[in-house]
């Protein structure tokens, strides 16, 4: 869709003041479920002991064909990888003529990645309250599942708004299983995946809430915004009812199977990651940020 087309369909830009506090207000939130994950899960001595009972169950050291195919997938979670989405944001944001937007997309990729990095090797560690042979070292939060995920908002920055249901979709065949498939090679654990995509989200949310700060929002046609958010939102939430109840029977066994209770973590991480989606599309669902040189009305 060319620039043109957009401004068609989208009402005069307006401030981005109380959207922005809005987008401001679930960055913070995501800080807050970040620190309280962390501090739940890695420092008492409960988290750590589900999280290795939940990690006893993993089929990581076995050549099972969900082993096989997580470590296929994940080989191919790569910082080539990053750099080729990060090209491909830039390219979409360019040839919509929206510096800002190619600006703000690669920055969240890049950003979430520096960050994960710097909390996993210098601020948060991992004290040993629970006898765990499997991994000592500190893992939260997670790279891999951070990264993903922060590929996938990214683009939905910088899509046109009716792009952006389609993109979720696409972009969820990709993502949503990183978290489940990182637990079942044993690379991480599940509070690690929970933190990866809180950190995702928080610094996406944070980015575009300055950017709409200083540019201002389009409100795109009612029927435009809900159809667009519509064609993904549905379908995602199909999929986190038909996760939670294909994990209700090892949810019943979690007990007296430890590999009945790697597949409901596994099952929680998949819907967390499902849930982060849609809640990035609910925060998209009524802007599209406007060109900073555009006039703007107050809010």
């Amino acid at each position: 869709m060319s620039e043109t087309s957009e401004l068609l369909t989208a009402a005069p830009a307006i401030s981005g003041r109380r959207r922005s506090r809005v987008l401001a207000g679930a960055a913070a939130g995501c800080v807050v479920g970040l620190t309280a994950v962390y501090f739940g899960f890695v420092w008492t001595r409960a988290g750590q002991a589900f999280e290795f009972d939940v990690l006893k169950g993993a089929p990581a050291l076995l050549d099972t064909p969900p082993v096989l195919r997580a470590r296929s997938w994940l080989a191919y979670l790569t910082e080539y990888a990053m750099a080729a989405v990060v090209v491909l944001v830039l390219v979409v944001s360019l040839l919509r003529r929206r510096p800002a937007l190619a600006l703000l997309g690669a920055a969240v990729i890049v950003v979430t990645a520096g960050v994960d990095r710097v909390l996993v090797r210098w601020v948060f560690t991992r004290p040993p309250l629970v006898v765990d042979p499997m991994s000592r070292e500190n893992s939260f939060p997670s790279g891999h599942v951070a990264m993903a995920m922060s590929a996938l908002l990214g683009l939905l920055i910088v899509v046109p708004y009716a792009w952006r249901g389609a993109t979720a979709l696409v972009g969820s065949v990709f993502v949503l299983g990183i978290a489940e498939m990182t637990m079942t090679v044993g690379w991480h654990r599940l509070s690690d995946t929970l933190g990866g995509n809180l950190l995702a989200l928080g610094v996406a949310c944070a980015g575009l809430a300055v950017l709409i700060r200083r540019s201002g929002v389009w409100m795109p046609l009612p029927s435009r915004r809900v159809l667009s958010v519509l064609l993904a939102v549905i379908p995602l939430l199909g999929y986190v009812v038909w996760t939670i109840v294909a994990a209700v029977g090892p949810v019943s066994d979690a007990l007296e199977h430890q590999s009945a209770l790697f597949h409901a973590a596994g099952a929680a991480a998949t819907v967390f990651s499902t849930l982060i989606v849609v809640a990035f599309l609910l925060l998209l669902a009524r802007i599209e940020p406007a060109r900073s040189t555009r006039r703007r009305a107050d809010a």
